[in-house]
């Protein structure tokens, strides 16, 4: 049985390794796990909204991300039926207008070390596998590189973002909630990007959307994603239907 914790924080994605940071300097000593090892991927879209962006820099973060991504300053949507409206990204109280794209890939990990600079404690891969709450705090069951595994905490937090497995497991969720499926690829040589979000729900299947999000100078992560709802076509099959809405060929002529 391990050591006993104020905090202990499963997922150590952007909510799990911001909320460890907070605490941990408030000067909890705090535990953070994840079932990956880091880097690792997601499958995401990459953008960075204002108060997010407000977040990182409260972080002491947002210089070095806005070096590892693009700043956007306006986002454009598009209708099912082709038609388009834009507008400014707005500012928040304490950064001017701005939004930014950063690989999950970068963002995640960067984060994560924020938290561990902070003095969180970090361990990989565990997978959590039930918990015990009772008077004196919480036992964390895991498996912690295939062996078995138990955690004390004071208090538990579930950051488990779009994997609510343990939830519905534990009796949190009394069923898994509806959720999107998505696929996305990185493209370079992408024309006439700009600083834009692009919000598309044209040639994707409804309700869903598509997206071109500029990651530098031509390059964008750009991807698909809709609810499923029992349908039988896959993630990869809207992104390929995306990617061949004529709207998008001018863009995407020689890009790679």
């Amino acid at each position: 049985m391990n050591e006993l914790h104020d905090v202990a924080v499963v997922g150590a994605g952007p909510g799990g390794s911001a909320a460890a940071h907070y605490l941990a300097r408030r000067g909890l000593k705090v535990l953070l796990l994840d079932r990956a090892e880091f880097p690792r991927d997601k499958t995401c879209g990459d953008g960075l909204t204002p108060r997010a962006a407000a977040v990182l820099n409260d972080m002491g973060l947002l210089d070095e991300l806005l070096a590892l991504g693009r700043r956007v300053t306006r986002f454009e949507v598009i209708a099912p039926d082709g038609a388009g409206t834009s507008a400014p990204i707005p500012g928040t109280e304490t950064l001017p207008a701005m939004s930014l794209v950063v690989p999950r890939l970068l963002l995640d990990d960067r984060i994560r070390q924020r938290a561990l600079a902070s003095g969180v404690h970090f361990e990989a891969p565990v997978k959590v596998t039930s918990f015990n709450a009772g008077d004196d705090g919480v036992e964390i069951r895991a498996e912690h590189k295939g062996r078995a595994q138990a955690y004390r905490s004071r208090l538990l937090i579930l950051a488990t973002g779009a994997n609510s497995a343990l939830l519905t497991e534990m009796g949190i969720l009394t069923r898994p909630p509806e959720s999107m499926v998505a696929a996305r690829a990185y493209f370079e040589g992408v024309r006439d990007l700009g600083d834009v979000w692009q919000l598309r729900f044209d040639g994707v299947p409804l309700p869903g959307y598509g997206w071109i999000f500029p990651t530098g100078d031509g390059t964008a992560n750009i991807g698909a994603g809709y609810f499923a709802r029992g349908r039988s076509s896959s993630a990869a099959k809207a992104f390929e239907r995306f990617l061949a809405n004529p709207a998008l060929h001018p863009m995407l002529a020689g890009a790679r």
